[in-house]
């Protein structure tokens, strides 16, 4: 499921656990944040800020002993959380590639933000350029007169901006001080 910044889920997928009695209660309209049910994986991504797996007797009640959830937040064109991506379900998983596939979903949910933009440049970057057209291409969002207007979670970490919050006013030659003149004639 999805929840946005608030721990409510907006939209919800069942993959035949939905009768289950634990499960069940996660549907569209439902607030899963901390206050309402505890310690839970969307939860700590809200709050923290980053990826979370919680399982068995790590969400505090015995009654949710059998569960796990996985969480990875996402964020908004100002690299602020403005939401989670989970999957919970019983018994046991594989965190590790579960993680892999949520950070990537999450990624990619966060690419197309850059989608609903109108009257910028997108700007794809990444230091290999098999990753370019993928959820780990760094995107840029530049105006015609050259001024950022939002960055990508990779873009933000590869060009060592501000990890959340609005961008400084920087212009594309800031950005690119170190290029080339032979790279910044690409740009």
């Amino acid at each position: 499921f999805c929840a946005n910044r608030h721990g409510m889920v907006i939209a919800q997928q069942a993959h035949g656990l939905e009768n289950d009695a634990l499960l069940r209660p996660i549907q569209v309209g439902r607030q899963l944040g901390e206050a309402q049910i505890g310690t839970t994986a969307p939860a700590v991504s809200l709050a923290d800020d980053m990826p979370a797996l919680v399982r068995g007797n790590e969400h505090y009640l015995q009654r949710f002993a059998p569960v796990f959830c996985l969480s990875e937040p996402l964020h908004d064109l100002e690299g602020r959380v403005c939401g989670a991506i989970d999957i919970t379900g019983l018994g046991e998983r594989d965190p590790a590639l579960l993680q892999g596939y949520f950070r990537q979903a999450a990624l990619a949910s966060e690419n197309r933000l850059f989608q609903t933009l109108a009257d910028v440049h997108l700007l794809a970057v990444q230091h290999d350029p098999r990753w370019l057209a993928t959820p780990l291409q760094g995107l840029l969002a530049v105006q015609e007169d050259g001024q950022l207007r939002a960055a990508n979670r990779v873009a933000r970490r590869l060009l060592g901006l501000p990890r959340r919050g609005p961008l400084p006013l920087l212009s594309m030659e800031t950005v690119f001080a170190g290029a080339s003149a032979a790279q910044r004639r690409h740009l």
